[in-house]
This record gives C-alpha cells, sequence and structure tokens, in this order.
C-alpha cells in the first residue's frame, strides 16, 4: 500500500538530508574519485575482505566478527 511501509507498517516518513539526488551523487562522486581507485591495491596485497552489506544485520555483524577473528 502507498504511503505505508512494509516492514512495520508505520505512515510517518521523514526525508533526510543525504536522501537526495544531489548528495547522492556528490557520494557517489566522492567514492569513486577516492575510494574506489584503491580497491585493486587492496586485492593484490590480498588483504581486501568484503562484506554484504545488503545483507540482514545479522549475517552483516557475523561477516564483519569473522573477518576480525580471522586478523
Amino acid at each position: 500500500m502507498p504511503g505505508v511501509c512494509d516492514v512495520c507498517g508505520s505512515t510517518e516518513f521523514t526525508r533526510r538530508d543525504d536522501d537526495k539526488p544531489e548528495t547522492f551523487k556528490k557520494r557517489i562522486g566522492t567514492y569513486n574519485a577516492q575510494t574506489k581507485p584503491i580497491v585493486p591495491y587492496y586485492e593484490r596485497e590480498g588483504i581486501l575482505r568484503r562484506v554484504d552489506g545488503m545483507a540482514d544485520i545479522d549475517t552483516v555483524s557475523r561477516q564483519i566478527e569473522e573477518i576480525l577473528r580471522g586478523l
């Protein structure tokens, strides 16, 4: 149903400043300029660890904990 949260049923929504398209464009531009270029270096060094940030919070937490235990 439009205007109703699929998870909790709330109808009260707040738009944050970082939910604007301009903000996203700036953030993705910064990522592409500053972060993305260093990923291949860490991959070559064999020290890059990946976590599926789109997974549920328990899965993400478990993945991070496993990585940290392995250090």
